[in-house]
């Protein structure tokens, strides 16, 4: 097993010959949860890189007695939630600082642009942020709730046992498979019946959790980011039970390596509760990634309906004063990002190299900034500068893109910007783009100023999303769309 294709090949496989959709507790199918960690657990193993390590199966247990004391407390504050039409979940990384305060990119976007600001509420499931956050009064921190919660839920399950209902007959054959494998030997949720159950027990708290959060806010419709987390799963599923739609707004590329988004082989008809109803995609290719496989399920559908964060920021025409080269990075090890051949490149070109951080990056800025320095090229990047500005900004007024396989080549053909791509995933991940001449792609190892200076400026037609489809209808009904 080298790369994702050959990942995606492998659970195809898996799917191929066992009935992995009988797999399920409380009728819930799991196999979505299987497949995705099974997913990220494999890159980890071939790609080594501890970005894709699955930290939610070590569960950190909070404090019972403290926790169990703030309960009446948290319980007390839940049943002063106001109702909302909207809710959105989403997570701490969704944000970036825009004019002193937090703001999601993809959710405060829309709230401003839609003006529903009273009829909307957010949570942030990893709450980080000791800086303002945008459209606090509308905000709820996910953590002390839950915490309480559990610790309540905990007490409870102590006098009152509510055990769950398996089938988990396919288990075995399962596990067959998975320990056969040199990198799956040690994927505990795949092998290790009494550890999945354990999992599902832990997990069942966070859709109950969800649950007794829905029936506070009510809301017609959950907008997610980065569906696959434990806590996105968890509000799927307590939608799918409260008959509540969901739907999960882009967030990078859709590509048919994903195993979240690509490639379903055996979706059952009426769809799985861990999935969103509807994904929000930003372009028509990311559409058709997952409209390959939804057609034969009525619970999953896809749509064009543009990158929101663009949106907002179309009408701001900050200007940049120098041309610059705009490199997206991505939170890979330095010398993948930084080839002998990249800091040659950097140091002779004639124009500066705004060098943007991932956020996952931030706490790296330091050891980025030495390593720059030990190159002797600190003076021919920008760092700050390029991690403060909003992306799309950045990105309209950029000479060239550069990036390995960064989402933010999407967002730079939609706002006319030529990519460089260089790294053998962006190759798979927007082949569209390439066939189309949006982008070329150029291997790391093999760039130099000369190939980057052929294409400062080169123009490609704009594209604000291609077939893209109006929102607006999907917020006045969201059953509107789907039919």
């Amino acid at each position: 097993m080298n790369s994702r294709k050959d990942i995606i090949n492998f659970i195809l496989e898996i799917e191929n010959n066992i009935s992995v959709n009988e797999l399920k507790f409380n009728n819930i199918h799991i196999w979505p949860l299987l497949r995705i960690k099974l997913f990220f657990h494999l890159i980890n193993k071939i790609e080594k890189d501890d970005l894709f390590i699955d930290r939610s199966l070590k569960y950190v247990k909070p404090n019972f007695l403290i926790n169990l004391f703030k309960w009446p407390f948290y319980a007390f504050k839940a049943n002063k939630f106001k109702s909302a039409e909207y809710l959105f979940l989403g997570a701490s990384s969704h944000r970036v600082l825009y004019k002193g305060y937090m703001f999601n990119r993809f959710f405060d976007s829309l709230i401003n642009q839609l003006r529903i600001k009273s009829k909307s509420i957010i949570i942030d499931y990893d709450f980080s942020f000791k800086k303002p956050i945008y459209n606090n009064s509308n905000f709820i921190t996910h953590k002390n709730y839950y915490d309480s919660f559990f610790a309540y839920y905990r007490l409870k399950r102590r006098f009152k046992k509510n055990s769950l209902l398996y089938n988990l007959n396919e288990f075995e054959q399962l596990s067959d498979i998975l320990l056969k494998s040199e990198f799956c030997k040690d994927f505990k949720l795949g092998t290790d019946l009494e550890f999945l159950k354990f999992y599902l027990r832990e997990f069942k708290v966070q859709i109950d959790f969800f649950e007794f959060i829905l029936r506070k806010i009510n809301p017609k419709i959950v907008f997610t980011l980065c569906y696959y987390s434990d806590e996105v799963f968890a509000m799927n599923c307590a939608c799918f039970i409260n008959k509540i739609k969901t739907l999960e707004i882009q967030h990078g590329p859709n590509s048919e390596t994903h195993a979240a988004y690509a490639k379903w082989s055996i979706v059952p008809s009426s769809g799985y509760e861990l999935l969103p109803d509807i994904f929000w995609c930003w372009d028509d290719f990311s559409v058709s990634v997952i409209n390959n496989w939804n057609k034969y399920s009525k619970n999953h559908c896809s749509f064009n309906f543009g990158n929101p964060w663009i949106d907002f920021l179309e009408d701001d025409n900050s200007q940049l004063s120098e041309k610059y080269i705009l490199y997206t990075l991505q939170p890979l090890s330095l010398k993948v990002l930084f080839t002998q051949n990249i800091i040659e490149t950097i140091r002779e070109s004639k124009i500066k190299w705004f060098l943007r951080l991932h956020p996952k990056q931030l706490n790296q800025k330091n050891e980025i900034l030495e390593f720059l320095k030990s190159n002797k090229i600190q003076e021919f990047v920008e760092i700050d500068l390029a991690t403060k500005l909003p992306l799309p900004i950045l990105i309209k007024n950029c000479c060239l893109h550069v990036s390995n396989y960064s989402g933010t080549i999407i967002e730079a053909q939609i706002l006319g910007k030529f990519s460089i791509i260089m790294h053998e995933l962006g190759k798979g991940n927007f082949k569209e783009l390439l066939e189309s001449n949006q982008c070329i792609y150029i291997n790391s190892n093999n760039i130099s100023s000369l190939t980057v200076s052929k294409y400062l400026d080169f123009s490609i037609k704009r594209s604000i999303g291609n077939n893209r489809i109006d929102f607006n209808e999907l917020f006045k009904d969201p059953n509107s769309i789907l039919y």
